[in-house]
């Protein structure tokens, strides 16, 4: 025998088999039941799946099999009531109704007019008053209120919370994660909701944090975010790279295991985030290209790439079209001398090994060309002579010291001195649409 819908606050059964008794169709039956959950706040289940439970009852009921009673069981009437108060039928029409369809149960006619007069003030609840209960626009702005922690303990106290938890927009438009061999934390928004999981250097807090407690109640909180469609960020900031170039001794499990947790967290998702801006700290490219790949394009509007090492397979990231449809590129890493792959972008800020001033014309052709460009920064690895830059480009001198202008175009260069030494050398240049 079919049993009722999980977390469905209304006997469907009931009303099905009461509905039909009054010849109502599945449409007909379905809009009656929409109307009870208007009433009673609560959301409605699709049309498809109410369709479903419509069909089964009613084949349960006409056709039960040796095993089943000729009429199944009804547990509660009382949103047959309800049902019957919200259609404008009188006390006595609802009861001779209710007695004729479940003839197989005794309807009290004193407790039937309890339930109807009680509908029909609309005073009291047909059930004690719960959190669940509440009005689900109230639930969610409630759910706004809490961090992702808290959101996460939440979605534990009842099927009905968790579904309102899972259909609200999670707390947080701004996250950054840490995930290093010794190391996971993570930070949400500006005010620092974070769990640590990691080496101390003082032992007894050492002794107090549990990391695999930890590194679960981080993913966690992580994995309720990132699965749920209505998640909004301005910003995701993701380290994989350890800065500081500690490395605190730890079993080669445990830093085995973090590494996949973070490749289970981006890969697992069905859908893409939603982020504007991105920063992806690495040690690997390859871990740039699995946050890269979750997330939404065209939405992307700034993606950072930082870390110590190279950038590697950069054939791989050019073709994604979350590199294609971004608008600002900031990477602080060794390059490959590839101007093509940068041509699209409004502004951008490279690093490049061995960049020669035959490379700078080049780029200069490429975003003089562009309708989009409005500034990118070079930084040149080795330098430059200046005077070598100035011939090669032919650039003539502006209103402003170390301004010039590119001949044929509408660009100006500027020579960025970081420091009085070797000002004779470029290291670090400045093209911009020149704003007339």
């Amino acid at each position: 025998m079919t049993g009722l819908p999980p977390d469905s606050p209304i006997d469907i059964r009931a009303l099905v088999l009461y509905d039909a008794h009054k010849s109502k169709t599945v449409e007909n039956s379905y809009k009656n039941y929409e109307k009870l959950c208007e009433v009673l706040r609560k959301e409605a289940m699709p049309n498809e799946e109410y369709e479903f439970y419509f069909n089964q009852y009613l084949k349960e009921a006409n056709f039960p099999t040796k095993n089943e009673e000729r009429d199944p069981p009804v547990t509660d009437i009382r949103y047959c009531i309800l049902s019957d108060v919200i259609n404008g039928k009188s006390v006595d029409g609802s009861y001779t109704e209710l007695c004729e369809s479940f003839g197989s149960i005794e309807i009290d006619k004193s407790d039937h007019g309890y339930w109807y007069q009680r509908y029909k003030d609309k005073r009291h609840p047909s059930t004690p008053p719960e959190f669940s209960n509440l009005p689900y626009d109230v639930v969610e702005k409630i759910v706004e209120e809490c961090d992702l922690f808290s959101i996460v303990n939440l979605r534990k106290v009842s099927h009905s919370l968790k579904n309102v938890i899972e259909h609200s927009k999670p707390p947080c438009a701004d996250i950054r994660i840490e995930c290093l061999e010794d190391w996971v934390s993570l930070h949400c928004d500006k005010e620092v909701t974070s769990v640590f999981s990691g080496p101390n250097a003082e032992d007894e807090y050492s002794e107090l944090c549990n990391h695999d407690d930890n590194v679960k109640k981080i993913f966690d909180a992580l994995k309720l975010a990132f699965h749920n469609p209505k998640l909004r960020l301005n910003s995701l900031d993701v380290q994989t790279f350890n800065y500081c170039g500690e490395k605190i001794s730890r079993p080669k499990k445990k830093n085995e295991r973090n590494q996949k947790m973070f490749n289970y967290l981006f890969n697992s998702l069905n859908h893409k985030i939603h982020v504007e801006h991105c920063l992806i700290s690495s040690k690997t490219t390859e871990d740039a290209i699995t946050v890269l790949k979750s997330l939404k394009p065209g939405v992307l509007e700034k993606l950072s790439l930082c870390g110590s090492n190279k950038v590697s397979n950069i054939d791989r990231l050019v073709e994604m079209e979350q590199w294609k449809q971004a608008e600002h590129l900031v990477i602080t890493r060794e390059v490959p001398t590839s101007i093509e792959y940068f041509g699209h972008f409004k502004t951008f800020v490279i690093e490049f090994r061995f960049f020669t001033a035959d490379y700078l014309v080049e780029l200069v052709d490429l975003v003089s060309n562009s309708s989009k460009f409005e500034s990118c920064t070079i930084i040149i690895t080795p330098r430059i002579y200046e005077e070598t830059i100035k011939e090669v480009l032919n650039l003539q001198r502006n209103a402003f010291p170390e301004i010039y202008s590119i001949p044929n175009s509408n660009l100006v260069l500027e020579f960025m001195h970081e420091t009085n030494y070797f000002r004779d050398l470029a290291n670090k240049i400045k093209i911009t649409v020149q704003v007339k």
